[in-house]
């Protein structure tokens, strides 16, 4: 649990903290406010789920009062994902999109940038499991092909030694002794 690794770490070590999952506001709250100590001056928090269904609406609420708090973004795409900014510094890149996410215009070209990213990634990693299982399938072709030719192999064989064994009884059948 977030309560049981808190310990695993010293004050402002950690530069990106996540938090979700489906609990109520007030463990949700319990978790941030007992790990703020833990994140460094340029700290991010990212929540997930924070328009996720009724199970998530403890993330919902407590996005609704952070996000008051602290600069931020906010990614509507799946079941939303938000961005706070709540470390003293930020690097340049960070200020500059914090500051473009205040302009309407180009609140909704992040938007877009990042949900096509999104789509991307996610198609990648299916592309990766496809190759992966393709791989795997190619593999096992490949490993029942030398099975089938083994097996062949001992048809081949068998057959070598009914013909010969036919030859001898129709030799045999064929003798004037017969």
């Amino acid at each position: 649990t977030y309560d049981q690794a808190l310990d695993s770490f010293s004050d402002g070590s950690i530069d990106l903290f996540s938090i979700g999952g489906v609990q109520d506001y007030e463990s949700l709250r319990h978790t941030f406010d007992s790990w703020l100590p833990k994140l460094s001056d340029t700290r991010i928090v990212l929540l997930h789920n924070i328009y996720g269904k009724e199970r998530f609406s403890g993330l919902r609420e407590l996005w609704g009062a952070l996000s008051s708090q602290y600069r931020h973004i906010r990614f509507e795409h799946y079941s939303g994902l938000g961005v706070l900014f709540t470390g003293k510094r930020m690097n340049e890149q960070m200020v500059a999109l914090a500051n473009d996410w205040k302009i309407p215009e180009k609140q909704g070209v992040i938007q877009r940038l990042f949900a096509m990213a999104g789509q991307r990634l996610a198609e990648n990693a299916r592309k990766e499991r496809h190759e992966e299982r393709l791989s795997e399938l190619r593999r096992r072709i490949h490993g029942l092909s030398l099975t089938v030719e083994q097996r062949n192999s001992k048809i081949i064989q068998q057959q070598s030694v009914i013909d010969e064994l036919s030859e001898k009884k129709h030799r045999m059948e064929s003798s004037s002794s017969w």
